[in-house]
């Protein structure tokens, strides 16, 4: 797995929202298993949180912890391999830390 697929958050909505279908079609769920882990089962993932969305706009932390936690929650990833295998990129540092935060300790929120 040396080819690295690179995921615009905004390629999947420019302003994601909530955490299942009943928040919204552009939920957190929806793209852990439509985007995230179809990639992530074929490749090294990088993940740009930034470009492309809403002027201002800002995640929610049931998007970032549904798509993200729920990796490890639901789909059967680790959070060691996560570390190996996935790059968040964001110019924001509260953002990161919260998607590795939910990436760690799922449960723990």
């Amino acid at each position: 797995m040396n080819d690295v697929i690179l995921i615009k958050v905004s390629d999947f909505s420019k302003s994601p929202f909530g955490r299942v279908k009943e928040d919204g079609p552009n939920n957190g769920r929806r793209f852990r298993t439509e985007t995230l882990c179809k990639a992530l089962k074929v490749s090294n993932v990088t993940v740009d949180m930034d470009s492309g969305l809403d002027e201002g706009y800002e995640y929610g932390s049931s998007f970032l912890h549904e798509a993200f936690g729920g990796l490890v929650m639901h789909e059967g990833f680790k959070a060691a391999d996560l570390k190996k295998r996935l790059t968040v990129v964001s110019s924001h540092e509260d953002v990161l830390m919260e998607v590795w935060d939910y990436i760690n300790d799922p449960a723990g929120y």
